[in-house]
């Protein structure tokens, strides 16, 4: 029983970096996505609840968009005309956002994350 009990928590583990890498892979293709794959990963694999899978997702993030950042600029495919006023918005949001996950009940976050997500693949399927 305990070589099982074992056994499961490697799979989870190997399942849990699986995710990951496949989060990596669609943020470096799409440009984003990474946490829409990384919360219920971290919620799957590492049992974590829905406010700790955000912020940490958050933060698992940031150095994949640095790099991501530096390839892309590197390689002459980013657009910095851009970056002040998308920036501006993207950093007000997210500390809004940032103070509003304390806030906010677990069950609605969640419920607002899976709405949000239904909606995009419902506009990417649109598009």
């Amino acid at each position: 029983m305990n070589k099982l009990l074992r056994f499961g928590k490697i799979a989870k583990g190997g399942m849990a970096i699986a995710a990951a890498f496949i989060s990596g892979l669609a943020n470096g293709l799409f440009g984003g996505g990474a946490g829409t794959l990384v919360v219920p990963s971290l919620k799957i694999f590492r049992g974590l609840d829905q406010k700790e899978a955000h912020a940490t997702a958050i933060s698992v993030v940031l150095p994949l968009s640095v790099f991501s950042t530096v390839y892309y600029t590197l390689s002459g495919n980013a657009s910095w005309s851009y970056f002040l006023p998308v920036g501006s918005g993207v950093v007000i949001g997210g500390a809004l956002g940032a103070l509003l996950l304390a806030k906010v009940p677990k069950k609605v976050l969640t419920l607002v994350f899976y709405l949000v997500m239904i909606y995009a693949g419902v506009r990417m399927i649109a598009l």
